[in-house]
């Protein structure tokens, strides 16, 4: 059956996302809603990078959600974080859509989110979390090597990409390893630097570290340098098992029970553009993907905003109730 696809927000990571929907061969038309022309023109300009596009899509370019979208059978929201509870509550009161990808970070406070977790509930939709690291076939491989009986030891070192952007994936990650459904703050070394957002003169981000553990006794580090723009390495550890992870640098390394490290194979595509596809083609055969839904992804956001919050707060003055991330 032919599907339709509705995708609010086309900038530099939306039209990423019309990218892989154009690819997808049950996809009839796609609707793509931005209100800034240079985005809309961006969507279009990708589109033509396309090599295997699926010449029968239709598409229409929108300024705003509107009615005639009723019926669509997906939604994808690639807006910034500000305002997306009552983004998401008008796509869904004006098309009737009830499965939705969202970008992260859902929300900018722990109130807000809670707010669409439970607008969610009450109208049955399907809301997951493009928070994709946990989905690669590396992280997948690392996990069925490892004992979950045990607790491990996760860290992830960077650039300064971000706590709150980037720190996200990570704290997914060390819950999809460790199973639990919550990181308990265990510490924090903030640098007394706002980082501007290409997103935003409103949005910001920061660097340093942050320290959690789990119920079972799992420890986490996360940490952005504030001075260079290097790839993450994550690293996972439990008695028997040790493994590197470098995802932008394509390699991986693992020992195990002691032996000499050994190169382990690790995907090439990462990428929003194939990966959204795979997303996406999943969703429709079978009302599920791998990325974590809604209520999967509330431990690793109420983590972050929670442990981010005063920081932002002390560095711009104010005293604010929400992060202003995305």
């Amino acid at each position: 059956m032919s599907k339709r696809i509705l995708l609010v927000g086309c900038g530099q990571i939306g039209s990423r996302h019309l990218q892989a929907v154009s690819c997808l061969k049950e996809v009839e038309s796609v609707d793509i809603v931005d209100c800034y022309d240079d985005s809309l023109v961006l969507g279009q300009t990708r589109l033509k990078d396309v090599a295997d596009a699926n010449a029968a899509i239709a598409y229409r370019w929108l300024k705003a959600v509107d009615v005639s979208s009723r019926g669509v059978d997906l939604c994808i929201v690639a807006t910034s974080a500000q305002g997306r509870v009552e983004l998401v509550k008008e796509i869904f009161e004006k098309t009737g859509v009830s499965q939705f990808i969202i970008e992260k970070l859902v929300t900018q406070s722990l109130t807000e989110y809670q707010e669409l977790m439970a607008f969610a509930q009450r109208h049955d939709l399907k809301i997951w979390v493009n928070c994709p690291t946990r989905a690669y076939s590396i992280h997948q491989y690392i996990k069925s090597k490892i004992d979950h009986r045990q607790p491990l030891l996760f860290s992830q070192i960077g650039g300064n990409f971000g706590l709150a952007c980037n720190g996200i994936h990570y704290a997914d990650l060390f819950l999809f390893y460790d199973g639990g459904n919550e990181i308990r703050p265990a510490g924090t070394s903030i640098d007394p630097i706002l980082h501007p957002s290409k997103r935003g003169k409103d949005f910001f981000d920061l660097s340093g570290v942050l320290t959690g553990y789990s119920a079972k006794g799992s420890k986490m580090i996360l940490s952005y340098a504030a001075d260079h723009l290097l790839p993450d390495v994550v690293t996972i550890m439990t008695k028997q098992a040790r493994f590197m992870v470098d995802i932008i640098g394509g390699w991986a390394q693992e020992s195990i029970d002691g032996q000499p490290w050994q190169k382990t194979c690790i995907e090439s595509k990462t990428n929003v553009s194939y990966t959204t596809q795979i997303f996406c083609a999943d969703i429709f055969s079978r009302r599920a993907c791998d990325l974590p839904t809604l209520q999967e992804c509330w431990p690793a956001h109420q983590y972050i905003l929670t442990v981010l919050l005063p920081h932002f707060n002390q560095l711009l003055k104010v005293k604010n109730q929400f992060c202003p991330a995305t």
